[in-house]
């Protein structure tokens, strides 16, 4: 059977939606409080902006801003595993797994359709 490639784009175009939601259902509660004096408003912060930022960065043909998106996702996704290590792998763990993966995605293809 062969791929569907001519879906590709549209494929890009999910993940970049579903990333932004995501970080937003998950993040945007602590934007919400507005604790200046937390590091999780900031990282909340950086999550949603540069979410936000990664579809921005769909509408421009150069990778810049996908790339500079994707690249501060994949560092605070990061971040959030490190800051777990001395836990068991449980649900939190996964929480930021997906940011990272898809950020990691973004990272290696920035906007290239195929």
């Amino acid at each position: 059977m062969k791929a569907l490639t001519s879906l590709a784009p549209i494929s890009k175009w999910i993940l970049r939606i579903t990333l932004f939601l995501y970080v937003f259902s998950l993040y945007f509660k602590n934007i919400a409080h507005f604790n200046l004096n937390s590091l999780n408003f900031y990282i909340s912060l950086i999550y949603v902006l540069f979410g936000f930022l990664l579809i921005l960065g769909g509408f421009f043909s150069n990778d810049n801003l996908t790339i500079i998106s994707s690249f501060v996702i994949f560092i605070i996704s990061i971040y959030s595993f490190i800051k777990l290590l001395p836990h068991p792998i449980d649900n939190v763990f996964f929480k930021d797994l997906i940011p990272a993966s898809i950020s990691f995605y973004f990272l290696s293809t920035g906007n290239k359709n195929s």
